[in-house]
C-alpha cells in the first residue's frame, strides 16, 4: 500500500505528508492563503492561483 500517511482526524491515507497536511485544513477551517486584491481565502494554494486568474 503506498498511502501510508493518514489524517489524524479522520484516517483518510494519502501516498504523501503533503497530501495529508492540506486535507486536514478542511478539517481545521483555516484558510491561509489569501488574496491579496480582495482578501478571500482559501485552503488550497492552487483554488487561490485559479481565483487570481479571474
Amino acid at each position: 500500500d503506498t498511502k501510508r500517511h493518514a489524517c489524524s482526524n479522520c484516517g483518510k491515507r494519502f501516498s504523501r505528508p503533503s497530501q495529508r497536511d492540506t486535507h486536514y485544513l478542511t478539517h481545521t477551517g483555516q484558510k491561509p492563503h489569501k488574496c491579496i486584491s480582495c482578501n478571500a481565502s482559501f485552503n488550497v494554494a492552487s483554488n487561490l492561483k485559479r481565483h487570481a486568474k479571474v
